[in-house]
């Protein structure tokens, strides 16, 4: 995963580039099964809330419903993806809920031949990394569902291929969002905290015996010690936080403390917790350097949803597609005027 220039390890938003390679989905599996949705920007119109009269008749078994670069898509295709969509009774959906998700399924079809074409690979080791990842309680995924995100892995690896590697931004456009935006770069008051975690009480106990108030030091190196937290190696550095944003139990106490204050032992399901807030910071204007990763992410995930935009669209319309469905082909054909306006 590339990182900003202006990397300080800090969590931020997410772009599709950090979402295809990463342990975290970012919602990139949602929106590459919607993209027509959301990234083509069609379909604006009010519902039609009507029943659809066709509906049946398209997915009557062995219907055609389109020939799309020379495959033929059956009803019981498309059936079985508006079953994974959630679409529990198809004949009830509005004509233009239908049109959207055939879109989907189309051009989802469309992506995994490109990556076909392209040679893609799914490694069977990344595959059930992918599925442990994304079912953490440890259910045998279905066939139905392994394929699926097989077809998922190979798009995302076409599209990080195809497109993002030409997407970035620059310093000044970094600085030049600041500039335009800066009044909305506000920073509420906050604390930085540090923390000792340790199962036992009375061992917690006789670690605060030998800790002062204010010195910082001497809680940074029993943090190194002694913490069976994650941030032991730093030092329990938990980093800096708004009221409101820690747990009940640990924003009540964290934010009764002043600058060098050590807390009494406070009890969580992972054992007893000692903070300490190294400093107050006040609310205030943020500096540039402050927020200037967060910009950098914003304004990539801009450029890289443009471009995303952009390709698919250019797939759709490269694509030779015939609809037979009398219903869905007027509806595409609505669509697709959206499309190119």
């Amino acid at each position: 995963m590339r990182k900003s220039p202006f990397h300080s390890g800090t969590g931020v938003a997410c772009s599709l580039r950090s979402a295809g390679r990463s342990g975290h989905s970012c919602g990139l599996a949602s929106l590459l099964l919607a993209l027509p949705l959301t990234a083509l920007q069609v379909g604006c119109s009010q519902p039609i809330v009507e029943r659809s009269t066709q509906a049946n008749d398209d997915l009557a078994s062995g219907r055609v419903l389109a020939v799309v670069d020379g495959k033929e898509i059956d009803s019981e295709s498309f059936e079985e993806f508006l079953r994974l969509k959630g679409a529990s009774a198809p004949d009830s959906l509005s004509l233009e809920r239908r049109g959207q998700l055939f879109e989907e399924f189309v051009l989802g079809m469309l992506l995994d031949s490109r990556a076909e074409q392209a040679g893609i690979v799914v490694e069977e080791a990344e595959l059930q990394a992918r599925l442990e990842a994304w079912n953490p309680g440890g259910a045998e995924p279905s066939p139905d569902a392994a394929s699926q995100v097989r077809r998922l892995l190979k798009v995302q690896e076409l599209i990080q291929g195809s497109i993002l590697p030409e997407v970035d931004v620059t310093l000044g456009e970094t600085r030049d969002y600041y500039s335009r935006h800066y009044g909305e770069f506000i920073a509420a008051d906050r604390v930085h905290v540090l923390e000792i975690l340790v199962e036992d009480r009375s061992r917690l106990d006789e670690i605060r015996s030998g800790l002062s108030p204010g010195d910082i030091r001497a809680f940074k190196e029993a943090a190194r010690q002694h913490s069976k937290g994650t941030t032991a190696d730093r030092g329990g550095d938990l980093g800096q936080f708004e009221e409101g944003t820690l747990p009940k139990e640990f924003d009540r106490v964290v934010f009764s403390l002043k600058a060098g204050e050590i807390s009494q032992p406070v009890q969580s399901g992972r054992g007893y917790h000692l903070f300490m807030v190294e400093e107050q910071v006040p609310r205030h204007h943020e500096k540039f350097y402050e927020v200037q990763e967060e910009i950098y992410e914003k304004l990539l995930a801009g450029k890289e949803r443009k471009a995303l935009d952009s390709y698919l669209k250019q797939i759709l319309k490269d694509a030779s597609i015939e609809v037979r469905s009398e219903e869905l082909r007027a509806e595409w054909r609505r669509r697709h005027a959206q499309l190119n306006e």
